[in-house]
């Protein structure tokens, strides 16, 4: 395992050596990649929004899967362009997370660690968006810190404030949500959910929510 992990984040070296050590901890440390790696259909399009300097993308990057990736900070998206190509079945698009709608539709969707960042009233615009960019059939995966977590959830909160205020993320405010009402909101869509603890080695409170977009409507 620690050498495909250190494969994954070779790549990175060609940036800097401290973002290839970033990126082989978050590999070795966080399991969210490998989770999403298994709910993401074998063949397909895949669409990752907020996808940073490509990480999960990278790690999605298998024969038979075309990966989008879109995210609104232009600088992650140079990185991940230079780090991982742009081809037939790799892109990456400068954009809107909340406002993103393409003609075409995808056989998944991941929103990794990215509602926290707005609003709620936002991101239920978000969550319709994503249903929408959905095939019937097709998956849409969230991880995000858990709201009302206890000391898991003051951590996640604390380490946010901190990247905030520090410039390593770009964003506002912070509100994380209730897995328990994202699941009741795709429900009521007539949707397929399951939620599983998403947090691995780390002192997080991660969960994942896997939604499966009805056949028929």
């Amino acid at each position: 395992m620690s050498r495909e992990i250190k494969a994954k984040a070779k790549p990175y070296r060609t940036i800097s050596i401290p973002t290839y050590y970033y990126c082989y901890w978050k590999y070795r440390t966080d399991p969210v990649y490998g989770v999403i790696n298994r709910y993401v259909p074998e063949k397909g399009k895949c669409l990752v929004l907020g996808c940073g300097i490509g990480l999960e993308i990278n790690y999605l990057n298998r024969p038979g899967r075309v990966v989008r990736g879109i995210d609104h900070d232009q600088k992650r998206i140079d990185i991940a362009r230079r780090v991982l190509g742009y081809g037939n079945s790799l892109s990456f698009e400068t954009g809107d997370a909340v406002t993103y709608r393409p003609e075409e539709t995808f056989d998944a969707v991941t929103m990794i660690d990215l509602l926290h960042y707005f609003p709620p009233q936002v991101q239920n615009h978000m969550l319709e968006n994503a249903l929408q960019l959905l095939n019937p059939g097709g998956v849409l995966l969230i991880r995000d810190g858990e709201r009302k977590a206890g000391v898991r959830y003051f951590i996640t909160w604390f380490c946010e404030r901190v990247s905030i205020s520090t410039g390593f993320t770009i964003a506002g405010g912070l509100s994380f949500p209730s897995f328990v009402m994202l699941k009741d909101f795709f429900i009521a869509r007539g949707c397929r959910c399951e939620i599983l603890p998403a947090w691995g080695n780390t002192v997080f409170s991660n969960k994942l929510l896997a939604v499966w977009k009805p056949l028929l409507q």
